[in-house]
């Protein structure tokens, strides 16, 4: 008989249009193969996905006005000691159901720190954490990199995260984080239990081995709300392409990904540069691209940006940081710059004509490593075995 998983989520798993949304589906896609899942979640769509129910034995949608968020994040914050964006995904009706119907379940599944508090008092069941990424390692990149008022708030998020997080992490059954990097640096905070590395499988967004490299240009592609992107994009925007354009004057940067901010859209007016926003289909244009590239100065985890376009067969340039999330690199997989400079070099080396076969190598090298180590049916394996492993149960 399958056992029972109570799949708590801080917002609904679709549409899968975001580095958060992919890791929620694919924890439940995963889940629904070997076990018997109810999913309760925050609904501030106020919508129902019927697609839910191939993978759910039951859904509950517990919805919330974004007064109600603010409200619930302020009063956790000042009274509870609570990072605000724990508070910001509170439902005391959430609270309320999961309080009467807990007891049914043989494993309680969260996901993300933001949905910890609900069973912080459950000490005596089967609780797994799914932290994704090192959330305040976000923050304190994110602290660095602001000013001003946001400079404060972040600092302020940054230091109730890491007292958060800790305390989290101790005293659940099981954790598991996103990459190496997250979870050393979750270690490095105190926290000696045994944390899982289970990494996202890639998805397969519409390779089509026929598509060719088309003229001179480079892809960014990521949601451009998300503020990891946002400052990926300005950086490469205004510190790399404005010297590389110098030299190869038909080079072109495409921007895609959905709902960008002001700022991003104001790229249009730069030559060279296109915002394309949401594309259905964004595997042709990725696949025609010269390269793609992930200047990433901001954020943590896995770059789901850069093992999608490395499955497409595309030779990627990124920071030390975008490549945080992978492991077993052997130096021909994926293009590594250090700083500003270096990536300027490298992006005027591997953009030439000459250089089109060995980028095609790359390529190849790139797709052959991201399906030995982020396929599915690993990612899935890994999962379900730490779920089931009794001996790691407290």
């Amino acid at each position: 008989m399958m056992k029972k998983v109570l799949l708590l989520s801080y917002r609904a798993p679709l549409p899968v249009v975001s580095g958060d949304k992919i890791r929620i589906f694919q924890d439940l896609k995963i889940l629904s193969d070997s076990f018997v899942i109810d999913l309760a979640y925050i609904d501030d769509m106020g919508k129902e996905f019927n697609e839910l129910d191939k993978y759910c034995n039951k859904v509950v949608r517990f919805p919330i006005s974004k007064a109600e968020h603010f409200i619930n994040a302020i009063y956790s914050y000042l009274f509870l000691s609570m990072p605000f964006q724990s508070g910001y995904f509170y439902s005391k009706k959430m609270q309320k159901w999961i309080d009467k119907n807990i007891g049914n379940y043989d494993y309680i599944f969260c996901i993300h720190i933001r949905t910890a508090s609900y069973v912080m008092k459950y000490n005596n069941l089967i609780r797994i954490i799914d932290g994704v990424d090192a959330v305040s390692l976000n923050y304190f990149n994110k602290l660095i990199l602001s000013k001003g008022f946001k400079h404060i708030l972040y600092n302020l998020e940054y230091r109730r995260l890491s007292k958060y997080e800790k305390q989290i992490y101790k005293s659940f059954t099981k954790a598991i984080l996103i990459s190496e990097y997250d979870k050393n640096y979750v270690k490095e905070m105190g926290v000696d239990n045994l944390i899982k590395v289970i990494p996202n499988y890639v998805r397969d967004i519409g390779y089509d081995p026929s598509v060719e490299i088309r003229g001179c240009s480079i892809v960014f592609m990521g949601l451009m709300r998300y503020e990891p992107n946002i400052n990926a994009v300005l950086y490469f925007a205004n510190e790399i392409f404005p010297a590389v354009r110098d030299k190869v004057s038909d080079i072109r940067f495409r921007i895609i990904g959905g709902e960008p901010t002001n700022e991003i859209k104001e790229l249009n007016k730069v030559d060279g540069i296109e915002v394309l926003g949401f594309v259905e289909n964004p595997a042709i244009i990725l696949q025609e691209a010269t390269l793609v590239v992930a200047p990433m100065i901001s954020g943590s985890g896995l770059q789901n940006k850069i093992i999608e376009s490395m499955y497409l067969g595309k030779a990627v340039i990124t920071t030390r940081q975008g490549a945080y999330g992978l492991t077993h690199l052997s130096g021909d997989e994926i293009i590594i710059a250090e700083d500003t400079d270096d990536f300027i070099q490298k992006l005027e080396c591997w953009i030439s004509i000459e250089k089109r076969e060995e980028l095609l190598e790359i390529g190849v090298n790139a797709r052959n490593y991201v399906c030995k180590y982020f396929g599915y049916d690993n990612i899935k394996s890994a999962l379900t075995k730490y779920l089931i492993d009794e001996e790691k149960d407290k």
